[in-house]
């Protein structure tokens, strides 16, 4: 499985919760979404594509309502009609149709938008590969919260990708990642600090996570805790 492919496979719905709070998912959005979306509201209409995206299953009316949002400047709505493009839900695939409108979003400050243009600039897999163009957006993400572009921007500072080499930086955003407990950065933690360390760091805190990673099926933090119970 490709990395894009991955990565975009993560990508959950935005669905607004109001339509749980006693009013079913059909009347709220009836009621309430679409009058807006069709007087022009890009909120209700980035809404009403997610709506009929994620519960009608209705990919092509979704895409509809998800360009009239994303012209407006919508980011919400960019980063979703441009994952349209990137997986063929909806529309015809179109990578550079994809890269036009997630970096849209993401230029507006979506980090959701800027974690997927760091991987698509790192993948090369639809375009030129960029390693200094992945890092510039996985760290935004990065600096906005986001547990996957942390990890990631730590791994770019772990190899030297697209940045400097520094091993300081990169056990830096696998600690916040970690300590939203993101699996791969608590790997990616548990090994920098038996590494750089060595016979004198802290093994307890590396067990502690890599047992975090273990514990949510990170098969690379089990082996590891096994040879170090040798």
């Amino acid at each position: 499985m490709g990395f894009l492919t991955r990565l975009f496979g993560n990508k959950k719905s935005s669905l607004n919760a109001n339509a749980g709070h006693g009013v079913s998912a059909d009347r709220y959005i009836n009621d309430i979404v679409k009058p807006k979306a069709e007087q022009g509201d890009a909120k209700a209409q980035c809404e009403l594509g997610s709506f009929h995206a994620h519960i009608k299953k209705d990919w092509a009316e979704a895409a509809i309502w998800w360009r009239k949002a994303a012209v407006q400047g919508h980011a919400k709505a960019q980063e979703q009609l441009g994952l349209a493009y990137a997986s063929g839900n909806g529309v015809r695939k179109n990578w550079p149709e994809a890269i036009v409108w997630i970096t849209k979003a993401a230029e507006q400050g979506n980090v959701g938008a800027q974690h997927l243009l760091g991987g698509i600039y790192f993948s090369g897999e639809a375009i030129t590969p960029n390693l200094a163009e992945a890092a510039k957006w996985w760290r935004k993400a990065a600096e906005q919260g986001d547990a996957d572009a942390q990890n990631n921007l730590g791994c770019a500072y772990s190899e030297g990708e697209g940045v400097t080499q520094n091993n300081a930086e990169a056990t830096k955003w696998w600690r916040k990642s970690a300590e939203q407990g993101f699996a791969d950065a608590q790997y990616n933690l548990g090994r920098a600090i038996i590494i750089e360390k060595g016979a004198h760091g802290n093994w307890d805190e590396a067990a502690m996570w890599l047992r975090k990673a273990a514990a949510q099926g990170h098969p690379k933090a089990a082996e590891t805790l096994r040879q170090m119970r040798q």
